[in-house]
């Protein structure tokens, strides 16, 4: 801080000098060039004696984080070892390499091979079937998912319309009236289950389409009563899975209190012991 104040004296000493001498002369009082210069000597030298003064750290005291490089043999290796990595194959080349393999060696090869190889190939065929089954369904469910949202909420409302209709119907009134009120009521459920239960499998039909040409709308309403029958199949085949399903669902795989004739298992009677 000294050298430092001392160095601005000497340069206003300097300055007041060159001023005056500057007037003596007729010159510009300040000469820019010489004074920036000045300025950037005056800098330099108080950056050299601060920079002496500093003392970097000892190189042995940082730490050093980065971790350890890897030896050339190892990185080979790994490498090897990622391009060397079986991929996975997809159904269809596995269709084709069996049945290439078949094709090339079948005379060679013993008939419990043959009988292997051929199970494979019939697994992945169906397989192969399946796949195309579930991409079918899903592409007719996303095409005829908004018909079937707005024909059901028609069919819901007719529901509860004759529902609505045979509840305020009281036992003095037209039976006949009552009779056509009840095969209504029954027509609209058969619709709501012809659209909850449609076979995935095939286009659409939709219910409330009428055909200006009489033979087509017979053909479609024909069609309607062979689908009709399916969904009600579909509905029952689900219900019994369903059943079946909950039948089995409190089942253990063991039972330890298990009794056979009379007397527990094991001779186990610790529990069943009266306290006093």
């Amino acid at each position: 801080m000294v050298v430092l104040l001392l160095l601005l004296l000497l340069y206003f000493c300097n300055l007041d000098s060159m001023v005056i001498d500057n007037l003596k002369r007729n010159r510009p009082v300040f000469d820019l060039e010489k004074l920036s210069k000045k300025l950037v000597a005056a800098a330099k030298q108080k950056n050299k004696s601060s920079l002496q003064s500093f003392t970097p750290l000892q190189s042995s005291l940082v730490p050093n984080l980065d971790p350890p490089p890897l030896p050339a043999t190892t990185l080979q290796q790994q490498q090897q070892q990622h391009n060397t990595m079986p991929k996975k194959q997809s159904i269809k080349n596995q269709i084709r390499n069996i049945k290439r393999f078949l094709n090339r060696k079948g005379a060679e090869l013993d008939e419990s091979i043959k009988t292997d190889q051929n199970r494979k190939l019939k697994a992945l065929e169906a397989q192969v079937q399946d796949n195309h089954k579930k991409e079918k369904v899903k592409k007719l469910a996303i095409k005829y998912h908004k018909v079937k949202f707005f024909e059901k909420k028609k069919v819901l409302r007719k529901i509860k319309k004759f529902t609505k209709a045979l509840v305020a119907m009281d036992d003095s009134s037209d039976s006949a009236g009552k009779k056509k009120m009840t095969k209504d009521l029954e027509a609209a459920k058969d619709m709501l289950l012809y659209i909850e239960y449609f076979p995935k499998e095939s286009k659409y039909v939709s219910l409330f389409v009428e055909d200006e040409d009489l033979e087509r709308e017979e053909r479609s309403a024909k069609l309607r009563k062979s689908l009709l029958e399916l969904a009600k199949k579909r509905k029952a085949e689900e219900e019994l899975a369903a059943s079946k399903k909950a039948s089995t669902t409190h089942l253990r795989d063991y039972d330890d209190d298990e009794v056979h004739g009379g007397e527990v298992e094991d001779g186990d009677t610790f529990f069943l012991q009266k306290t006093k």
